[in-house]
């Protein structure tokens, strides 16, 4: 008897809640199409043809790529509504990641404005450099110019 009942489940398995974007899906849908029938996948405007087997008392479904956009959509046979089936985004992009506290530990603590202002003068000491590069290019190019003079 086991046998005959674990057959009986897996000849047609339910369709789960709701399907996840961008993962191989496979549904079953009680539906025997005729030999050049096909199902179309709608929702509003967007109509789509799933990769699609057809077996004696079944239809499997396959989505991969499509559909692209969450929500409810309607398995069809012509004109004929089958099912309805829904995709949402993947849940992992609503999990909660917490800022790891050791990277704080590399930052600097400053006790009074004096030394706030100094570390941010000392910081943009650097930036300070861009002067002296225009200096000497000037002066280079004034060099330049007497040395064409001279020698003409």
């Amino acid at each position: 008897m086991p046998t005959f009942y674990s057959i009986g489940v897996n000849s047609l398995k339910s369709s789960e809640l709701y399907n996840t974007l961008g993962q191989l899906t496979t549904i079953n849908v009680k539906a025997t199409l005729a030999s050049d029938n096909i199902l179309k996948v709608t929702q509003e405007d967007y109509e789509f043809i799933p990769e699609q087997q057809s077996f004696a008392n079944k239809t499997v479904l396959s989505f991969d790529y499509n559909p692209t956009k969450d929500g409810i959509y309607v398995i069809s046979e012509k004109s004929r509504v089958i099912q309805n089936i829904s995709f949402n985004y993947p849940r992992a992009e609503s999990e909660f990641k917490y800022l790891d506290l050791d990277i704080l530990n590399d930052n600097v603590v400053l006790n009074n404005l004096a030394e706030v202002f100094a570390t941010m003068e000392k910081d943009d000491s650097v930036t300070e450099l861009w002067k002296w590069f225009t200096i000497f290019a000037m002066l280079f190019m004034l060099a330049e110019v007497l040395i064409q003079k001279i020698f003409k």
